[in-house]
This record gives C-alpha cells, sequence and structure tokens, in this order.
C-alpha cells in the first residue's frame, strides 16, 4: 500500500478551503447587488405591472440573508484554523477537524436548511405554474421537496443535538446519512424541475412555430439562454457532480482517496450552495425587468406574446404562373 502524503493532503484541503471563502464572497456580492438592483427597478415600475412580482422580491432578499449569515458564519473557522496552522499536516490533523465542529457547524446547516426551503420552493412554484394543464407530473417533484425539507430538519436536530452534547448516538437513524439523502433528494428535485420546465416551453415553442410564420419571435421566450436560466441546468449540473462525489466520500475508502474527496466536496459543495443561491436572482430579476412570467406564460395565446399582428404560415407561390398575367388583346 503507498504511504500517504500527509503534508500534500494537508495543503490540497487548505486550498479548497480558501476557493470556497473565494467563491462565497464573490457569490454574496453579486446576490446583493442583483437583489439591491432589481429591488430599484421593481420601485421604478408603475403600479399595475407590480402584480405578481412582489412575492418574487420577499423571496429574494429571504435568499439573500440566508446566504450571507451562511457565508458569514463560514468565515471565522477558516481564519482560525488558516492562523493556527503550520504547516500542510495541520489540516489533517484531529485538532483541525475539532476546530471545525463549534458553533458554526449547526449553524451553517440550518442556514443550508433554509436556503433548500427558499429556493426550491421558488423553483418548484415556477415549475407549478408552467405545467398549468399537467400540474399531476409534479407529484414527484413535490415529494422529493417535501422530503428534502424533513431529513435536513432532521439532521439539523441531531447536529444541534450533538454539539449540546447530548447522546445523539442513541438515534437508530445516524446524522452521516441523513445529510446525503437530503442532498440527494434536493439534486433529484432540481433535476427533474429542470427536466418538466425545458420539456414544457420546448413543447410550446414547436406547437406555435407550426402556426406562426414568425416564429423567430419566439426566440427571447424559448431561447437557449432562456432555457438554461429558467430551468436551472447549471444548479443541476453542478448538483449531480457534489451528489456523485458526497456519495463517494465513505467509511469504506482508502486514507489517500479520503483526502482527496474531502478536498473536492468542499469546493463541489460550495459551487452548489453558491448556483443554489443566485440561480433564483436571475430569474426574479427577468421578472422584473419584464423578460420572464411572473404567473406563467400563455404560450397557447400567440396575441400575448407579439405586440404586432399575426401572419400564419402560407404555402408558397407556384413559380409557373406570372403575379402579373398581361392583358389579352381582344381585338387580334
Amino acid at each position: 500500500m503507498a504511504s500517504v502524503n500527509l503534508e500534500q493532503a494537508g495543503l490540497n484541503i487548505a486550498l479548497a478551503d480558501y476557493a470556497v471563502v473565494l467563491v462565497s464572497v464573490f457569490v454574496a456580492g453579486i446576490q446583493l447587488f442583483v437583489a439591491i438592483y432589481t429591488l430599484i427597478i421593481f420601485l421604478g415600475t408603475p403600479e399595475p405591472e407590480r402584480q405578481g412580482r412582489r412575492v418574487y422580491i420577499i423571496v429574494s432578499f429571504l435568499v439573500v440573508l440566508a446566504n450571507l449569515a451562511r457565508t458569514a458564519t463560514n468565515m471565522p473557522s477558516f481564519f482560525y484554523t488558516t492562523l493556527k496552522a503550520t504547516d500542510g499536516t495541520s489540516f489533517v490533523s484531529p485538532a483541525y477537524w475539532h476546530a471545525n465542529q463549534g458553533l458554526d457547524t449547526p449553524l451553517v446547516s440550518i442556514f443550508n436548511t433554509i436556503l433548500f426551503i427558499l429556493v426550491d420552493g421558488i423553483l418548484l412554484y415556477r415549475c407549478y405554474i408552467i405545467v398549468e394543464e399537467y400540474r399531476w407530473v409534479l407529484a414527484v417533484p413535490v415529494f422529493t421537496y417535501v422530503a428534502t425539507i424533513g431529513f435536513s430538519i432532521a439532521f439539523d436536530v441531531l447536529v444541534i443535538m450533538d454539539h449540546i452534547d447530548t447522546e445523539a448516538s442513541n438515534f437508530t437513524f445516524p446524522a452521516p446519512i441523513l445529510e446525503p439523502i437530503g442532498v440527494g433528494l434536493s439534486v433529484a428535485s432540481n433535476l427533474m424541475i429542470s427536466a418538466l420546465i425545458v420539456y414544457y416551453i420546448t413543447a410550446a415553442r414547436k406547437r406555435l412555430s407550426q402556426v406562426l410564420s414568425q416564429a423567430n419571435s419566439l426566440r427571447p421566450y424559448t431561447g437557449a439562454t432562456y432555457l438554461l436560466i429558467e430551468s436551472t441546468a447549471p444548479l443541476s449540473v453542478i448538483g449531480v457532480c457534489y451528489a456523485a462525489i458526497y456519495f463517494a466520500e465513505t467509511k469504506f475508502v482508502s486514507l489517500q482517496l479520503h483526502l482527496k474527496l474531502q478536498a473536492a466536496l468542499a469546493i463541489f459543495e460550495e459551487l452548489y450552495f453558491s448556483f443554489l443561491a443566485i440561480s433564483p436572482h436571475i430569474i426574479i430579476l427577468r421578472v422584473t425587468l419584464g423578460r420572464s412570467w411572473a404567473r406563467g406564460p400563455d404560450f397557447t395565446d400567440p396575441s400575448a406574446a407579439f405586440s404586432h399582428s399575426l401572419a400564419f404560415t402560407q404555402e408558397p407561390e407556384l413559380e409557373s404562373f406570372p403575379k402579373n398575367p398581361p392583358a389579352m388583346d381582344l381585338h387580334s
């Protein structure tokens, strides 16, 4: 068995922690800017056009507060562990792991649960209003959403009880199992919601393009960028990678692989929660700007999507007949 280079493994974990701090602060700044900019636009719109958008603004700032609190809670532990480190091995020592088990651990877990509730909730709501005719297909996403909340809250309770030195180990369902299950269910919800939104919008565009000759006018509503934003596809992709690493990081792997996965897990965890926090803000900004629907897109009503008269498709004219036939000379 090859020996484990603890010095290098510790440096990898330190670099991962540093990257986590940079990403979290950067995303928090973008998130705060977009939220304030969205509020300014909202306050500048006429009162009739604000209908259906207030709830988006409220959720936007709730997500900002939850993510800012999560970022601020993560910062002190990184500072203290880095301050006390002497070399790479300090980041794989028992002292490092104990330093990351303070009050910040249950607080971060609680803020993660709040993000799950808010962000997955608003994404599920967007999916709910877009599949208005087939809402029965939301049965599974609703189940995974509720299950995510349940497992996340149960994990939070066990973490809090463990922090106050309560015998949480007496529970038959230990915390190490609850957290990956909650993450997996949240990722599954994102995947199903993304798939439903992409499918429904693409199918609606196809139906309209068969009727309207000006199908290019639909591109702002169903183009690639629009689909990526509305379906939060990047969040789903990052979520799959995060869940895969999470489930791969088990107690049965070797120490060398365990340390590598720890560094990768820290980065993908932060990327996932960063995308989770910022994805709804881009959607809410588009709603406030009037570039996206606030209550539900009416793809079945072409007049709602266009400001000009409709032009239906026509068969091409036969080239064998001239457009202006010459007049016949009746005197010849």
